[in-house]
């Protein structure tokens, strides 16, 4: 696995590692935060409810607008990925081929999926296995991928990276 924090892959870079991902990855996923709905049935919010649900429906309807003929499936869950939280996430699951990579590059980063006016955390996954995995709010990528080929791509974005070996690359 590879791991990086606190350095965002953007432009140029972020496409090209969009087009690295497409050879082996056929899905991914965004997730909207539900502060509205709390699980353990206490508020959790720190503005208005309302606020926060028009917030959720704002990025709710760019998603499906956005995405729509791609969108596989939604789900709601409070785990996503490694992070599990006390709200209720809405997942979209969408197909991940050259032209859904297109509307990913809406956003010009890989932390750039970070609430705001979209979804946040991206995924990618091949064959229902995480790939790549976001959490773009702390600025942490994961990357379940030793290859020597992706180690290469990243040097040659200047991203220091750790892939379990003693010395950061």
């Amino acid at each position: 696995m590879i791991y990086f924090f606190d350095q965002d892959i953007k432009s140029k870079d972020y496409s090209e590692l969009l087009n690295y991902a497409l050879n082996f990855c056929d899905t991914l996923t965004l997730r909207i935060r539900n502060y509205t709905k709390s699980l353990d049935g206490k508020k959790h919010l720190w503005g208005g409810e309302k606020q926060f649900a028009e917030w959720f429906d704002k990025v709710s309807d760019f998603t499906q607008n956005h995405f729509g003929e791609f969108i596989l499936k939604i789900d709601y869950d409070a785990q996503y990925g490694a992070e599990k939280n006390g709200h209720e996430n809405k997942i979209y699951t969408i197909a991940f081929n050259s032209e859904s990579l297109k509307k990913l590059l809406v956003v010009n980063s890989l932390f750039g999926w970070n609430s705001g006016h979209t979804p946040e955390d991206l995924h990618l996954y091949t064959n229902g296995n995480c790939w790549l995995e976001t959490i773009s709010h702390e600025k942490i990528c994961y990357i379940h991928d030793d290859s020597e080929e992706l180690k290469a791509l990243l040097r040659e974005m200047n991203i220091k990276f750790w892939d379990g070996e003693d010395d950061e690359d």
